[in-house]
């Protein structure tokens, strides 16, 4: 549809594509476009031999360009640009209804281990520890390297933006800063044990939100690691959530980061439309953005897959579900400010750390104005079950 009041489009050309993370699997141009103002036409686009690869996600990627120069506008300018996603991903045939005897604890490319300090889990060359007494993952070794430096655990907090202070969200959500942290373990069991995945299920109380977090780990005989995690929030009197999912450190020398996602700059669920889904690269350094006022920064939205690598190109890579992600020195504590002004960009001190939080849900940052006005309801998290999967692979 041509939506100029006075101007045909004789003089502009549509080139597509079909993308995905494989790279692009089609393309064309259409190259005649005689539609008159406020008309429109309808065309088809020739996918030739383009054949569908099972579990592989695609878009459809629109780029208007100009075709010859006008007045402040050269030739060949871009001047518009959209994107599609396929509304199906074709499944791979799987097989099921498979069985097993779960009395086996080692057996094939998995072993399982009990001691009285942890759980040791092992497939192929992946190495995992889950403390008994904080029912976390301690450690998760990939060909004897250890990728994090601290343990995952829940995360519902997200730094103040400036934007925020005026609607004393600092305040109004203060109750959700350090739910995450005050939690207590209530059981951890084994739960599956079989030649195909050993599973381990920890509950938590969260004392300050009195709500219960689940984290189910599942170990395959690939060696990929599923965490998925289930909140309830058990009480009627809580406020919108900041954001939910989790947060840990990773080790040191995984600065490289490369993410099938929205970018290449940072956007959030209510800042996203300029940012177009592909396959992109940065580093942690890279991907920080130093606002004079320390606050919430670096995201990444509809995220299917990242990845964080050493010089020598090994590391972890982390699978989701349009999820959001950040990857930058800081922790969303650290970039927390008690007040306006209370804190600035040369007060932070960078040790080298990468901080990474894995979201499901994630609060917007708001901007209708900055002394009155929340985000709008539907980019803010309400108090509800919520229920989410991430696979880490080394």
């Amino acid at each position: 549809s041509n939506r100029f009041d006075f101007i045909r489009l004789d003089n502009y050309r549509v080139e597509w594509e079909i993308w995905s993370s494989q790279g692009i699997a089609q393309k064309g141009v259409i190259d005649e476009l005689k539609i008159t103002a406020q008309g429109s036409q309808v065309f088809e686009l020739d996918y030739g031999d383009f054949q569908w690869t099972p579990d592989i996600e695609y878009f459809l990627n629109f780029n208007v360009f100009t075709k010859e120069s006008t007045p402040l506008v050269p030739a060949n300018y871009e001047i518009a640009t959209e994107q599609l996603i396929f509304p199906f991903i074709q499944k791979k045939e799987t097989i099921s209804n498979i069985s097993a005897d779960s009395g086996l604890l080692i057996f094939g490319t998995l072993a399982y281990e009990e001691t009285a300090d942890f759980f040791a889990l092992t497939s192929l060359q992946t190495d995992l520890i889950i403390d008994k007494k904080t029912g976390l993952l301690t450690s998760f070794k990939n060909k004897e390297q250890e990728l994090l430096a601290t343990p995952i655990v829940p995360n519902f907090w997200r730094a103040p933006v400036d934007n925020d202070f005026g609607w004393k969200m600092p305040e109004n959500l203060a109750i959700w800063q350090y739910a995450g942290k005050n939690r207590t373990l209530q059981q951890l069991k084994l739960v599956e044990a079989t030649q195909l995945k050993i599973t381990l299920v920890a509950d938590f109380y969260l004392t300050a939100v009195e709500s219960t977090f689940q984290m189910e780990y599942s170990l395959d005989s690939e060696g990929k690691l599923s965490i998925n995690c289930t909140f309830r929030p058990n009480s009627s009197n809580l406020p919108e959530i900041p954001r939910v999912g989790l947060h840990f450190y990773l080790n040191p020398s995984l600065k490289n980061v490369n993410w099938l996602g929205r970018g290449p700059f940072e956007n959030y669920p209510d800042r996203k439309s300029a940012a177009p889904i592909g396959q992109y690269k940065s580093t942690v350094a890279e991907m920080y953005e130093p606002y004079i006022s320390p606050q919430e920064n670096g995201n990444r939205s509809d995220v299917k897959e990242v990845t964080f690598s050493d010089k020598k190109g090994t590391g972890l890579s982390i699978v989701g579900n349009d999820f959001n992600f950040t990857a930058i020195p800081f922790s969303p504590e650290e970039l927390t400010r008690e007040k306006w002004g209370s804190l600035h960009t040369y007060d932070l001190k960078d040790e080298g750390k990468i901080s990474v939080c894995l979201d499901h849900k994630l609060m917007g940052l708001g901007g209708i104005d900055s002394w009155l006005s929340e985000p709008l309801d539907k980019y803010k998290i309400e108090p509800e079950n919520y229920s989410f999967n991430f696979i880490l692979k080394g």
